[in-house]
């Protein structure tokens, strides 16, 4: 199979790389030069995902985000299942979240733990930072808006905004603020 560089990068552009080697029986060698071609052409970007501290409830928090964006743990790792210096040493938070992920649609995963006693506690009404979740259609912004705010605060209620979007704001009940927006000018993204 011979294709020149443009029809191959708009394969690659369309298709997880990895699967349209194995589909299109692209021998070992060919796959070092591929590849290659696939570092230059394609720019990879870097992920970010959020990482959320907790006063002692970041399993009851994130058992409630599970209720609503779905799917599983990824991790779930405890003060006590890992030692290392400076861990807490103390019974009463061995059972405590040191980190939890939960992966979230195709390319996200929220992550948090809880913060040791040692270290002071968080001012729940002191965040200054928003989580922001770019929904693919009305109806799931508004599932995400509702079931995440659930008995917390509404700052803005989800509607339609005079930037053009449908958006909402709200404080959810661990003292976290969330914006949810749905903007069908995004790639990737369709109005329903």
């Amino acid at each position: 199979m011979a294709l020149c560089n443009n029809e191959l990068l708009k394969i690659l552009t369309d298709t997880p790389w990895q699967v349209f080697i194995v589909h299109q029986g692209i021998h070992t060698e060919q796959t070092s030069a591929l590849t290659q071609f696939i570092n230059l052409k394609i720019k990879k970007m870097a992920q970010i995902n959020p990482y959320i501290h907790f006063n002692g409830n970041a399993e009851e928090a994130f058992t409630f985000y599970k209720s609503v964006f779905g799917g599983e743990f990824a991790m779930i790792s405890r003060f006590k299942d890992l030692s290392f210096p400076g861990s807490p040493a103390n019974e009463k938070e061995a059972n405590k979240i040191m980190h939890i992920a939960l992966p979230i649609g195709k390319h996200s995963v929220l992550m948090g733990s809880d913060t040791p006693e040692q270290l002071g506690k968080h001012n729940e009404n002191e965040n200054r930072s928003k989580i922001s979740i770019s929904a693919e259609s009305k109806e799931e912004a508004d599932q995400l808006f509702n079931g995440l705010s659930e008995g917390g605060t509404i700052e803005m209620p989800i509607a339609d905004s005079p930037w053009g979007s449908y958006f909402g704001m709200f404080r959810d009940k661990f003292g976290f603020e969330w914006m949810v927006d749905f903007d069908p000018k995004y790639k990737g993204q369709t109005e329903k």
